[in-house]
Order: C-alpha cells, then sequence, then structure tokens
C-alpha cells in the first residue's frame, strides 16, 4: 500500500459518500423494489455480462467454464425473459463468474499497488485495469455507445451501478461500524477475497481460504 495516504482521504470521501448520498439511494430502491424484483434485475445485469464472461473464461484456457457460461446465457435469454429469470440456476448451472483482473492474474501479472478510486472503491491496479476493460468489452455498452444510443448507455451503467450499491450496502456498513480501523480491514478482505476468487480455477495453488464475510440480504 506504497500510496495509503492518498488512499485513506479516498476511503474517508467513499466513506461520506456512502452514508450521506450513496446508501440513502439503496434504501429509497429497496423500499420502492421488493426482493424479488430486485433479484430480477440483478439477474438482467449478470445476464448482460455474460459476454465478457465467457470471452475471460476463453482466455483463461477453461473451455469447460466458457461452455457452461454459454449455456446459460443461452437459456436465461431464451427462456427467462432475456435473462430476467436464472432458469439456468433452478436447473443446477449456477453463476461462476470470471473477469479480466482474474485472467491478468492466472497470465501471471501480479497485484500491484493497492488503490481507493472515488465512488468506486478499492482494487489493486491489475484488477482495476481488468474492471475497466470488462466494461468497455461489454458487447452490449459498446452498441449502445457506438449507435450513440445515449439514453440506453446510461440505463445499462445505472442499472449495473446500481445493483452493484445494493450488494455492498450491508457489508460496508458492517465494516465501517465494527472494526477498530475501517480502511485496514476493507483492505485486507479485498486482497483476501481477491485471492479466493483467482484460486478457485484450480489453476494456482490453494494456500488461503474465503474470508468469513457475512451473508446478507439484499
Amino acid at each position: 500500500d506504497p500510496i495509503e495516504p492518498v488512499n485513506r482521504f479516498f476511503f474517508g470521501f467513499n466513506r461520506l459518500s456512502n452514508e450521506y448520498v450513496l446508501h440513502p439511494a439503496v434504501e429509497g430502491y429497496r423500499f420502492v423494489v421488493p426482493y424479488q424484483g430486485r433479484k430480477v434485475i440483478s439477474n438482467f445485469v449478470r445476464n448482460l455480462r455474460s459476454p465478457e464472461n465467457f470471452a475471460n473464461h476463453l482466455l483463461q484456457g477453461d473451455l469447460k467454464g466458457a461452455g457452461h457460461v454459454l449455456f446459460r446465457f443461452t437459456v436465461n435469454t431464451l427462456t427467462g425473459f432475456g435473462g430476467l429469470l436464472d432458469v439456468a440456476e433452478w436447473e443446477g448451472y449456477k453463476h461462476h463468474e470470471e473477469d479480466f483482473g482474474q485472467t491478468l492474474a492466472v497470465w501471471g501479472v501480479g497485484d500491484g499497488p493497492y488503490l481507493v478510486m472515488p465512488i468506486f472503491g478499492p482494487a489493486s491496479l491489475r484488477d482495476g485495469v481488468g474492471y475497466a476493460t470488462d466494461a468497455y468489452a461489454n458487447p452490449f455498452a459498446r452498441y449502445a455507445d457506438n449507435t450513440d444510443d445515449a439514453a440506453l448507455e446510461n440505463q445499462l451503467s445505472g442499472l449495473a451501478f446500481l445493483t452493484q450499491r445494493n450488494a455492498l450496502k450491508d457489508f460496508q456498513k458492517d465494516v465501517y461500524q465494527n472494526s477498530v480501523d475501517p480502511y485496514v480491514r476493507m483492505r485486507n478482505i479485498v486482497f483476501q477475497r481477491r485471492q479466493a476468487q483467482i484460486q478457485d480455477n484450480g489453476r494456482v495453488t490453494e494456500e488461503s481460504a474465503q474470508p468469513d464475510i457475512p451473508s446478507y440480504d439484499f
């Protein structure tokens, strides 16, 4: 963490943004949209990320995983009303996501320095590059951008951001309220969880387990 003072500044900025802007917005979202409705929206957003998920499995040489993603995308798009329903998971084909940060890790790229980005939050330099690459490479986002359909592009980005914030809210509040040093705890969780995600493909020796993160009701 070579730029810890800068990271702590942005961590504090993000904490204030969460507590006074983003978390109240999520509370409003939860008040207006019931749990099942939020689940449907989350399914839809996750289905839209299938192309880059598929590509990252291929880039990691995981042909079986790529076939699994393709099958889920086809089933959920055709029989799940465009991905609103996760029909494939009902049949036992659970979601498994690989992103470009994990792909870079499989290729041997190290974490790099820890970064706390305004609004978007913490990540290693490698994973920050990976997240940006995935977002840019998504064909639905590229279609909206190439057709100058700003409304569609904004809607897709807004849905993705909202579902992410909804998923993170309770965990973030727990870290803020129940940590002696929330910054250090968050940093440790980010790296430990990321290491577990990278190791789950079996290409890296499993030296650390998934950290104990509570299961929240989103």
